[in-house]
């Protein structure tokens, strides 16, 4: 008897700040029955999300490389990608410079510093 939440979860987390990317992986590991694949940039993350399909994608906004608006963009963009309708949510402390594209998407947004509980919830809230 396999029901929706005894299936173990897939996430995304994105996050240029080591300590902060375990710390959201430690919370969503805690938190749900999930497998949980990081990445430290938006290229290295958008490669991911073309190759696996995610339940929710957790990312920051202000990365080297590719930043996380740029990374969401092309996501929700493109109809190949197994994730073009995954629910995204910005961790970060920019969250009011999303642009209206992203926001039409229906993003999430947790502002930095957060806690374990934010994360949790806010995650709970696109699974539901």
């Amino acid at each position: 008897m396999n029901n929706k939440e005894d299936q173990k979860r897939n996430f995304l987390a994105v996050e240029d700040d080591f300590l902060t990317l375990n710390t959201i992986k430690n919370t969503l590991e805690k938190g749900f029955n999930c497998n949980v694949v990081t990445a430290t940039n938006g290229k290295e993350a958008l490669e991911l999300s073309g190759n696996a399909k995610f339940d929710v994608i957790l990312t920051d906004f202000d990365m080297p490389i590719m930043n996380g608006e740029e990374f969401a963009i092309k996501v929700i963009n493109d109809d190949n990608n197994p994730n073009c309708k995954t629910p995204i949510i910005f961790v970060s402390g920019q969250i009011n410079s999303i642009c209206s594209e992203l926001q039409e998407h229906g993003i999430g947004k947790i502002g930095k510093p957060f806690s374990s509980s934010m994360i949790i919830n806010k995650t709970k809230d696109f699974l539901s």
